[in-house]
């Protein structure tokens, strides 16, 4: 579906964000008006227009100090005793899928000069995380095109481990505190159960959010969990369980997809659920030093997405 061009104003934050410097008086007139001649012959700037130069001004040292870099996004995928191999690759194709979904594409490629760094990771028992990708920075379709093949071909399946959603969130945030340094930071968590590892996520909660991370999270329903291990839970349970437990920050939500076969559509649902309606600063973090954020909103063009059954409130 073609997206629409963005608007004016758009391109005038936009071009605020790159750090457009505030047009200087000619060189004739620095050269020759004295300080007292110029208040004068200048008169003072509308309070719009200062406000408008200081603003760029903010912007442009902000941008310097984020290295350019709107989001980081880290995926983290559940390999725990609970996903059996046909799963696992359904897991990683689905999101070489979600990557690859038109949509998808255009909203991380709709600030070019402000990118996504994106990082996908497997994560199981209390040590066992590993990093697929390292950081990514997604400027180009090329660059999408790459991370997606790599991890639509999988090497095999990692060993199976317990189900320790804590110690995924503190793997995630050192991740984040060893990368890119970006507007906003973002912890995507796929899962088919609950936490049965240590610690439990919520006492991990304070780190992530001094670190200025927020936590989505991804829940895969069981299509029969009686026959599956106690890790497992009804689809309804188990968003429930993440809504109270996993997830983290302003507008932080959980996705739902029905089974592993739905996992690619529901990635796709919850990738432009983040890239969306772009906020800078929707995370302010205390005791993060970093946090010269701007307030700026970017919606994407095109249709929302669609509803899944994760959008109903907690109880």
């Amino acid at each position: 579906m073609s997206r629409r061009a963005p608007s004016a104003p758009a391109v005038l934050a936009g071009a605020l964000l790159l750090g457009a410097a505030p047009l200087a008086a000619p060189a004739s007139a620095q050269a020759t008006a004295t300080p007292a001649q110029s208040a004068q012959a200048i008169p003072a700037l509308p309070l719009k227009a200062r406000a408008a130069q200081t603003q760029a001004s903010k912007t442009q040292a902000t941008n310097t100090q984020f290295n350019g870099c709107r989001q980081a996004l880290a995926l983290g995928l559940d390999v725990s005793g609970s996903v059996d191999a046909t799963e696992y690759a359904i897991q990683r194709r689905g999101l070489a899928g979600a990557l690859r979904h038109p949509e998808v594409r255009a909203a991380l490629l709709q600030l070019p000069g402000l990118p996504v760094s994106l990082m996908v990771f497997e994560w199981s028992g209390a040590d066992a995380q590993h990093d697929l990708t390292g950081w990514r920075s997604i400027r180009t379709e090329a660059d999408i095109e790459t991370l997606a093949t790599e991890l639509a071909n999988p090497d095999g399946r990692p060993a199976a481990g317990t189900t320790a959603i804590g110690s995924a969130i503190q793997f995630a945030v050192a991740a984040f505190e060893a990368g890119p340094r970006c507007f906003r930071r973002t912890l995507d968590l796929s899962g088919d159960g609950k936490n049965n590892g240590w610690p439990p996520p919520r006492d991990t909660h304070a780190l992530a959010a001094a670190a200025g991370v927020g936590i989505n999270g991804l829940v895969i329903g069981g299509d029969s969990p009686s026959t599956r291990d106690d890790r497992s839970a009804s689809i309804g349970e188990l968003v429930a369980y993440f809504q109270h437990n996993v997830i983290l920050g302003p507008g932080a939500f959980v996705e739902a997809a029905l089974g592993f076969e739905d996992f690619e559509a529901a990635m796709v649902r919850k990738l432009l659920k983040e890239l969306d309606g772009f906020v800078f600063g929707a995370l302010p973090a205390a005791g993060r030093k970093d946090t010269a954020h701007q307030a700026f909103h970017l919606p994407v063009s095109g249709p929302a997405p669609s509803r899944s059954p994760a959008e109903a409130p907690a109880r």
